[in-house]
C-alpha cells in the first residue's frame, strides 16, 4: 500500500507540473533560479544582465511552436525585447569582433534569454542611412529550444504534435539566423562611418512602431556595443573626448542646448523603461577609463530614467599591436 501511495503521489506531481494527460499544455512557469542565482554571485556582468527577466512566468504557445523556420513570436504575449545596437562606425579589430561573437551572440548566452523573448540586432554604421531609416538586420523571437539543460521548464516540454528532434532543428535554424547577422560585422576591418548617431538611434527605439520596442513588453533591454564616441549634427563628443582626451562635463554639454531642444533629444520610453548594458570598446580612446566618457553616458541614462551597466575590453595590447605599423 505504501508503494502504491508513493507511485500515486509521484504521478500526481507530474500531472501538476506538466499538465493533465491527453496532450495538455504544461503549467506556466518561470526559470529555475539556480543558474541565475549562481551567476549573480559572480562577476560575469553580461550574464547577470541577461538573467534579468528570467523570473517572468511564461507559457507555451502552440501557434508559434508550429513554425519551424521563422515567425516564433507568440501573438498574444510580449515577454521581453532585447535590442542590440552594434556601433560599427570605427570598424572592428579581430579581437573586438571575437568579443561580439563570443559574448553578445554566443549560443551559451543566447540560452539565458527566455523562450519567446524578442531579439533585434541593428548595425549603426554611420554610412548612408540615418537613424530614422535604419532597420534591424535580425528581428525574431527565440523559439522554445527543446534542450533538457535549459533552466526554463517550458523549453523541455514537447508538444504531442511535434518531436524533440523537430524542436532541436528549429533551434538550430534560429541560431543560424543569429550567426548570419553576426557575419555582417566580420569583414568591416577599418571601414569607418562618417557619423555615429547613438543617441538618435536610442531615441528612435520607442518612437518607431516598426521596431516594436514599446512599453507593452514586460521588460525591455538595450545592449550597446560601442566606443561611445557620439558624432552627429546633434552632438559631437569627438572634439573633446577624443581630440583633447578629456570630455566636456555633462552639465557643460547640456548647456550647449536650449532646454526645449535638450528635452526633444530624449527618448520617450513611457512606463516600464528599459535597462541598458554597454560593452564599452575603450581600448582605442579611453584605455585607462579616465577621459570622462563613461560618466557622460551614465549621467545621460540616469536622466532619462534608464539603469546602465557596462563591461570593457580586455585585449587592448593586442589591438594596439595590430594598429602599430612598426610591430
Amino acid at each position: 500500500m505504501k508503494l502504491y501511495n508513493n507511485l500515486f503521489l509521484s504521478f500526481f506531481a507530474l500531472v501538476f507540473i506538466y499538465g493533465c494527460g491527453g496532450g495538455g499544455d504544461p503549467l506556466p512557469s518561470a526559470a529555475d533560479p539556480t543558474f541565475c542565482n549562481s551567476i549573480n554571485m559572480g562577476d560575469e556582468k553580461y550574464k547577470q544582465f541577461l538573467c534579468k527577466g528570467s523570473e517572468i512566468t511564461r507559457k507555451n504557445d502552440r501557434t508559434s511552436d508550429k513554425n519551424q523556420w521563422d515567425n516564433w513570436c507568440p501573438p498574444q504575449a510580449k515577454y521581453g525585447h532585447n535590442f542590440v545596437l552594434v556601433d560599427s562606425t570605427e570598424g572592428y579589430e579581430e579581437e573586438q569582433y571575437s568579443l561580439l561573437l563570443n559574448q553578445m551572440l554566443s549560443e551559451q548566452n543566447i540560452d539565458i534569454i527566455g523562450p519567446y523573448d524578442k531579439i533585434s540586432i541593428m548595425n549603426i554604421a554611420g554610412r548612408g542611412m540615418q537613424a530614422t531609416e535604419l532597420k534591424p538586420i535580425f528581428n525574431e523571437c527565440k523559439p522554445r529550444s527543446g534542450k533538457d539543460t535549459s533552466m526554463y521548464p517550458i523549453d523541455k516540454w514537447v508538444d504531442p504534435s511535434s518531436t524533440a528532434k523537430k524542436m532541436a532543428n528549429t533551434n538550430r535554424e534560429f541560431m543560424k539566423l543569429i550567426n548570419s547577422a553576426g557575419d555582417e560585422f566580420s569583414n568591416l576591418g577599418n571601414t569607418k562611418g562618417a557619423y555615429s548617431q547613438i543617441m538618435e538611434q536610442i531615441k528612435e527605439l520607442p518612437r518607431n512602431p516598426t521596431l516594436d520596442f514599446g512599453s507593452n513588453y514586460q521588460y525591455r533591454k538595450i545592449i550597446v556595443f560601442s566606443d561611445l564616441m557620439q558624432f552627429s549634427d546633434k552632438m559631437d563628443l569627438i572634439s573633446s573626448c577624443r581630440d583633447k582626451k578629456k570630455c566636456i562635463s555633462y552639465e557643460d554639454l547640456k548647456s550647449n542646448y536650449s532646454e526645449r531642444l535638450w528635452e526633444d533629444m530624449k527618448p520617450a520610453f513611457g512606463t516600464n523603461p528599459p535597462e541598458v548594458f554597454v560593452y564599452y570598446l575603450q581600448c582605442r580612446h579611453d584605455q585607462d577609463l579616465d577621459i570622462g566618457l563613461l560618466e557622460i553616458w551614465e549621467s545621460y541614462f540616469a536622466e532619462i530614467g534608464v539603469s546602465m551597466a557596462y563591461d570593457i575590453e580586455t585585449s587592448c595590447e593586442d589591438i594596439f599591436k595590430e594598429e602599430d605599423p612598426t610591430s
